[in-house]
């Protein structure tokens, strides 16, 4: 990032926008900073103006809000995690409602019922998947925000990432300065299972000793560029907790799974019982269609309240982990479809009672969302983690085909970062 030659302005914070940044104004416009509150007075470097916008980085708050923290890492701001350490979780949450909200409104021109948010059980520590740079000393991090330096996990302060399970801190810890010629590690963490994946553009020669340390870790499964070294590529997830209806949920390494499991049975659990307030015994007559269904964990969560579900999904890996998932699970009544969304709406004609969406950032292709228009199952759910897109595709939905918004619920998937998921039901 190349900053002004003024160097240093004073800046008022009027909110805090989608991003997580602090938005204020200069003389020639719209100021965005990332670390920064409602109501502060800061001092900033900043860069020249793009597209009418000048971001930069707080120097020093001058006039320090009431919700201030000091943030418990040393590497908040720079490494490109986290983004609300400086405040309590409490406001995160508050801050994150209200971006929902303020997003409906400009984008959609929509003001839906919002119910209260659902907190993560866990906001920091949470994280069982990451994927991490490694610079060309071997050192592991994320890279420093707006650019491609890798910034390490690593300080005499640092205490480790404050968005990874404990596990995953002390592996990292372990593998500190000696992957030099790798430029990806990717962890993956389940109740059962834990696999490592290294990524380099040419993989160095010799692995006597690279083996010995990773096995050290207690991984259970080990790939350099997505080809297995030794083990099983997967990990094994158990939902639920009583044992007639715990949930076995296979996950291979490259597959989608969403990091934060407690909130997504949050999600699910939510499903089932608006769906059981929807639509009550006609629900036992019904199908389900779970579109973009990953490794098909809302349809495996679903299936024994609903006449079937179609789980439909693009990625070859996880509906080979959906295929296992199934019988694994003793679910009859679910079948998978690989392909799109967009492929499989047009092709089918039958009824649904509801339809789960969880697309990604993109959103919903203009033909997906016209198919379920001529579909009008009664339920829509959609889970999203970019509120401009959903509020575009909800705008277009509800305008143009027959359903209200019944509510708008933010589960807070990814603690401690700007990144909001949230579930709107559509009746």
């Amino acid at each position: 990032m190349i900053y002004s030659a003024r160097m240093v302005e004073r800046v008022r914070i009027e909110k805090v926008v989608d991003g997580g940044f602090g938005l204020g104004r200069d003389s020639s416009g719209v100021v965005l900073l990332p670390g920064a509150l409602a109501g502060e007075t800061v001092d900033a470097d900043l860069a020249e103006r793009r597209m009418g916008i000048r971001t930069g980085r707080v120097r020093d708050v001058v006039d320090a809000s009431s919700d201030r923290r000091a943030p418990e890492c040393p590497l908040f701001l720079d490494c490109g995690g986290c983004d609300f350490l400086h405040t309590a979780y409490e406001k995160e949450l508050e801050l994150k409602q209200a971006i929902l909200a303020e997003t409906f409104q400009r984008i959609g021109k929509l003001t839906p019922p919002f119910l209260s948010p659902v907190p993560s059980s866990s906001p920091e520590f949470y994280r069982d998947f990451v994927q991490l740079k490694i610079n060309p000393d071997g050192r592991i991090g994320l890279f420093r925000k707006d650019s491609h330096e890798v910034v390490p996990f690593e300080g005499p302060a640092f205490g480790g990432c404050r968005l990874q399970k404990d596990r995953l801190n002390r592996a990292v810890a372990v593998l500190q300065g000696k992957l030099t010629g790798f430029q990806v590690v990717k962890f993956r963490m389940g109740d059962e299972g834990f696999v490592v994946n290294l990524t380099a553009e040419q993989p160095p020669e010799g692995r006597d000793e690279l083996e010995p340390l990773i096995r050290s870790l207690g991984v259970t499964g080990f790939l350099i560029n997505d080809r297995p070294v030794y083990g099983p590529t997967h990990v094994l997830y158990i939902y639920g907790e009583a044992q007639d209806r715990q949930i076995r949920i296979r996950v291979s390494h490259d597959a989608f799974f969403q990091p934060n499991p407690p909130v997504v049975q949050a999600i699910a659990r939510r499903l089932e019982e608006t769906l059981d307030r929807v639509l009550g015994p006609n629900r036992l007559m019904s199908n389900i269609l779970d579109l973009y269904a990953g490794v098909g964990t809302f349809g495996l969560f679903l299936a024994h309240a609903v006449l079937g579900v179609f789980a439909v999904e693009v990625s070859e890996s996880a509906t080979s982990d959906m295929e296992w998932n199934i019988p694994e699970n003793r679910i009859r009544n679910m079948v998978f479809h690989r392909g799109t969304a967009k492929s499989f709406l047009k092709r089918f004609r039958g009824k649904a009672g509801a339809v789960i969406l969880d697309p990604p950032r993109a959103g919903l292709e203009t033909a997906v969302r016209d198919d379920l228009i001529r579909l009008a199952p009664p339920l829509l759910f959609y889970i999203s983690c970019h509120p401009a897109t959903l509020a575009r595709d909800l705008a277009d939905l509800t305008s143009r085909g027959p359903w209200r918004i019944d509510s708008v619920q933010l589960f807070d998937q990814f603690g401690r970062t700007h990144h909001i998921e949230s579930l709107s039901v559509l009746k």
